[in-house]
């Protein structure tokens, strides 16, 4: 089977100019951990993770102990987005990619994923131009279907 099979082409993508603030308040909204940045011809230049943009949200100081004597953490929150909101999404965007193509099998992909150590691949074309992205989950699905419509 092929990624091209499976692969989800419901991605978020913005540009890389996008304040940090946009891209925070666009996460309740959207399915994958990624916001995908790309640039003026569609070429995938970057990804945001849930995990860059908590990285920015909680100062790199807050250790668990120290973060039990916080009540809440609102405040901690609220200051750190007025501080950082304007940012552009290129300053925390991590441009090391590891990409996948439509051709891929399943199997390849899965490897990749996990030798990696992702959760996700962003799918892209011969020309790095970015189509969707194939999750752990979608090759978890594309296995139950060829294993339990035999049985």
């Amino acid at each position: 089977m092929l990624v091209s099979a499976i692969y989800s082409r419901d991605v978020t993508t913005i540009p890389a100019d996008e304040s940090l603030g946009r891209v925070l308040c666009l996460m309740p909204g959207i399915r994958s951990r990624l916001v995908y940045v790309i640039g003026a011809d569609g070429s995938l230049v970057g990804v945001v993770s849930s995990y860059d943009l908590l990285k920015v949200m909680l100062p790199e100081y807050l250790d668990a102990n120290l973060a039990k004597s916080l009540s809440g953490g609102e405040n901690l929150f609220l200051r750190a987005f007025a501080e950082r909101s304007g940012t552009p999404v290129s300053e925390i965007m991590s441009t090391e990619l590891i990409s996948c193509s439509p051709e891929d099998t399943v199997v390849e992909v899965n490897a990749l994923i996990r030798e990696k150590g992702v959760n996700v691949l962003p799918v892209v074309d011969k020309q790095g131009v970015l189509l969707g992205e194939v999750a752990r989950r979608d090759i978890l699905n594309a296995v139950a279907k060829i294993c339990c419509a035999t049985s």
